[in-house]
């Protein structure tokens, strides 16, 4: 924890362990939350197939007021801005044993500890049709399984949340009330071809040229992959912003095998 209460000049005051915390086995703190008085914080199953745990703390003291089981990987929380709930992302990660949780979002109702989780099953069978959309899907995956939740901004009225897919291209709508997504939305792809880009490493064959040779009219095309989300008014608009990672890229043909050095 840090002292904020001279911005210029923050000091550091504490850190808890909440290893010796029950149902906690890790020190794999994902996220931390902030709301009147209570301090949430995500811990990561240290088998990241199973279920991870949000832990509540009074900030003062650290001492703990209850721990509360979610999904597989819980990655970002946030509270809704009444404070009466806190939304938690479970990317249900793929691991190396070839585990694969079922991604999804756990809501956790304060006044009582009770956990509601919204999953993506009633996608499965979609598959096809989202892929036609943009939104990437592995091959002989299911919806449920292969989108990893990444973070979420809920919206002033504490009802809806939108949740970034970052690996599916995608931003999930999220009905709080039901615990139910009610859309995923495809961001589509980014065109590069008219803009100025070096995607080779061939431009200098004969090494009598230059190494960089910035062109129009590759035929390439970006994936934005959403990460993190906030949600803010926009004179009086309500609006979300999201940086986009575009790690993946597509080509309208297979690229040219890399050569060595």
């Amino acid at each position: 924890m840090v002292n904020l209460g001279n911005a210029s000049a923050p000091t550091f005051v504490t850190t808890w362990n909440l290893t010796s915390v029950a149902g906690v086995n890790s020190t794999d703190v994902s996220s931390v939350s902030v709301k009147d008085g209570i301090l949430a914080a995500a811990v990561i199953n240290g088998n990241k197939s199973l279920s991870g745990a949000v832990v509540f703390l009074e900030p003062a003291t650290g001492n703990v007021i209850d721990t509360v089981s979610v999904g597989s990987v819980p990655d970002h929380i946030a509270f809704t801005p009444d404070g009466s709930k806190l939304l938690v992302c479970n990317e249900g990660e793929l691991d190396a044993a070839g585990n694969d949780p079922q991604g999804s979002v756990s809501i956790i109702d304060l006044a009582n500890s009770t956990v509601q989780t919204a999953n993506f099953t009633s996608f499965d069978g979609t598959e096809a049709t989202l892929r036609s959309q943009n939104v990437r899907i592995f091959a002989n995956r299911s919806v449920s399984t292969d989108v990893e939740p990444e973070y979420l901004a809920i919206n002033a009225a504490g009802t809806q949340a939108l949740v970034t897919l970052q690996e599916a291209n995608a931003v999930a709508v999220l009905d709080i009330a039901t615990a139910t997504f009610t859309e995923i939305v495809p961001l589509g792809l980014k065109d590069y071809s008219t803009m100025l880009t070096d995607l080779s490493d061939r431009d200098n064959a004969l090494g009598d040229g230059p190494l960089i040779k910035f062109e129009t009219g590759n035929p390439a095309f970006g994936q934005f992959m959403p990460d993190a989300i906030a949600s803010f008014q926009a004179a009086t608009r309500p609006t979300t912003s999201s940086p986009t990672k575009g790690m993946t890229a597509m080509t309208s043909s297979p690229p040219p095998p890399r050569r060595s050095h």
